[in-house]
């Protein structure tokens, strides 16, 4: 219980001090959450300033060809959230960029590994991303990662029913109180500190029933798209720090379901326990809480441990 104290007074005393930006907003008003293109992201906080730059379709890194060149082995895409992207760590310290360069050691012929990672993105947005981005780039395999951010991204924004016809994107509806906590560290402290209020909505409380089932339906979506069109899924279930100290995976539920579904799951929780001993906040930011660098080593290590024997068994 003690770790579990700590982590939520440590969250809590973090929300107390940030600005607040309302979650109910969605600042990227397009239907696959993309950066603004060819633009620089400021890859920053008060403990790191890693600057980057978005590519034209708006992904951080460089430019890739839609038709993989013949010199490519492998053609792998991994998509998450900042998680994937890298915050937190200089561009060539992402998971993705690691995983291509640990692989590219044991295998003849190159292997590619695409980051479309995108900070702030979740499920819902993946799964359009998927169908109307990734399809077109022919993957060999896919790594799509959850975490459990995902559970307050869907009990804010909600699940499909956020797409609009017109093109538009609108999450549910910021509870009335929500200017006051924006404006009043007095009105926070007492919304969250007396009355325990759990804000933004699964921040403290991750055992909902609702938020797992809506996930579900993403998982299902985007797994049933890559079987349809052959592509190799891996879903990849990212521990943060508290989830490490306390043993504990708050997606669980989740990660019991995909193994039902005989959808190939990797869960980097037993790696972080197992490589980080009595000091696993060394792989994460204090106050940010993303991975450092180290942490993104061990990412990237843990889904290589997994995929090499998949790679292994390939004619």
């Amino acid at each position: 219980m003690g770790g579990e104290y700590a982590y939520r007074k440590l969250t809590r005393d973090k929300y107390l001090l940030l600005p607040y930006h309302s979650l109910y907003k969605a600042y990227r008003a397009n239907k696959y959450y993309l950066h603004v293109p060819d633009a620089v992201l400021p890859n920053e906080s008060s403990e790191y300033s890693y600057p980057s730059r978005s590519n034209s379709l708006g992904f951080i890194g460089q430019e890739y060809p839609i038709a993989k060149k013949d010199s490519i082995g492998i053609r792998i895409i991994s998509i998450g959230d900042s998680f994937t992207e890298g915050i937190g760590a200089p561009q060539d310290s992402s998971y993705p960029a690691l995983l291509q360069q640990m692989l590219n050691s044991d295998y003849p012929k190159p292997i590619e590994v695409i980051n479309f990672g995108l900070s702030g993105s979740d499920p819902f947005y993946y799964y359009l991303l998927c169908r109307d981005i990734v399809l077109k780039y022919k993957p060999d395999i896919l790594l799509v990662t959850f975490n459990t951010s995902d559970i307050v991204d869907v009990n804010v924004r909600g699940g499909f029913e956020r797409f609009k016809a017109d093109g538009t994107v609108q999450y549910n509806k910021a509870p009335w109180f929500e200017p006051l906590y924006e404006h009043s560290v007095i009105f926070r402290s007492f919304l969250l500190n007396v009355l325990h209020c759990d804000f933004p909505p699964g921040t403290y409380k991750r055992t909902e029933a609702a938020p797992i089932q809506k996930l579900q339906i993403a998982l299902d979506s985007i797994a049933d798209l890559c079987a349809q069109y052959k592509m190799k899924l891996n879903i990849i279930f990212n521990p943060v720090a508290n989830e490490v100290s306390q043993h504990q995976l708050n997606l669980q539920p989740l990660l019991q379901y995909a193994d039902s579904r005989n959808i190939e799951t990797i869960n980097l929780l037993p790696y972080f326990i197992q490589q980080g001993g009595n000091n696993v906040y060394q792989y994460f930011w204090k106050y940010d809480m993303h991975n450092n660098s180290k942490g993104y080593q061990l990412f990237a290590q843990g889904v290589y441990r997994n995929l090499k024997p998949q790679l292994d068994s390939q004619p």
